[in-house]
């Protein structure tokens, strides 16, 4: 209580200044995902729905929290103590943190734009250099990205950064293909990876040719593929609707209950925050754990 957590407050705060325009006489037409933090502003609600445009009698219902699977958390898969992390001009950005994370838990990573979130995850993968300090992935210190590979799965912010294949099914595929799995089997599951991220009629198209919310669900076919022991996963909810969003987490809850250990950064509180078993917001920094 009374810490100003910034991710979370950040809809707080564009909803009071909506409110003030609003007040003045200004007209306000907003187009969002969630439309949750918007219900006490809005007169009116629409939907796009099927390339029509209907108005709706109220706000959307609100989203029930959801029972997900207990989590008993296994072996130690991350441990980090103490780096030094900069930002790309070389300011000091996180130091003096620790985190450890164990297979089977859910980690929410909570922060606002520019908090230090895409480089903490980035070095949990091994892609971004850690200045002191200690760096442990599984039985590995400091590793580099080719030594955790299909152990660690990585979904980037700008999923297009780490596509690179021709077809999305020749994406999905390159862990496994790289881990030495042999083409039927590799097959097999890449098919299931792409049914599980709702993208099994993308498996012929062009990674670079899809939308972005598209794109964010090869990149997560891509990295559960390989069933990695760590995944982490960078402002994965671009171009989702609550409902994707929730879909999202059920897929994520199911590795986690497969022994992976998920951690999952947002600059916004999740469609439902039960799914996480920890919460840890970034401020100043350092680690705030919830």
């Amino acid at each position: 209580g009374g810490v100003n957590h910034e991710g979370v407050d950040f809809y707080h705060r564009l909803v009071e200044l909506l409110g003030v325009l609003k007040r003045s006489g200004h007209a306000i037409l907003i187009a969002e995902h969630l439309p949750g933090p918007f219900r006490r502003l809005a007169d009116r609600w629409l939907r796009i729905e099927n390339g029509v445009l209907r108005e709706e009698f109220g706000p959307p219902p609100e989203t029930e929290s959801r029972r997900w699977p207990e989590v008993s958390p296994g072996e130690l898969v991350l441990r980090l103590e103490s780096p030094e992390l900069r930002r790309r001009d070389g300011e000091p950005l996180l130091g003096a943190l620790s985190l450890r994370v164990r297979r089977g838990e859910r980690l929410h990573l909570i922060g606002a734009n520019g908090a230090g979130k895409t480089t903490l995850l980035r070095a949990c993968a091994g892609l971004e250099p850690i200045e002191r300090g200690t760096l442990r992935v599984l039985d590995l210190v400091d590793p580099l990205p080719e030594q955790v590979a299909g152990r660690v799965g990585f979904v980037a912010q700008n999923p297009e950064w780490q596509l690179f294949e021709e077809r999305v099914d020749a994406e999905v595929g390159v862990a496994l293909a790289r881990l030495g799995v042999s083409r039927t089997r590799r097959e097999a599951r890449v098919s299931q990876a792409l049914r599980a991220c709702e993208a099994s009629n993308l498996a012929a198209r062009s990674p670079l040719a899809l939308s972005h919310g598209e794109q964010h669900r090869v990149a997560l076919a891509s990295a559960l593929v390989a069933e990695p022991a760590l995944l982490l996963l960078d402002e994965p909810f671009a171009g989702l609707d609550p409902e994707q969003r929730l879909r999202l987490l059920e897929q994520l809850a199911l590795a986690s209950h497969r022994g992976a250990a998920v951690i999952l950064a947002s600059h916004a509180p999740l469609v439902d925050p039960a799914w996480a078993t920890r919460t840890i917001h970034i401020e100043g920094g350092r680690l705030v754990e919830a």
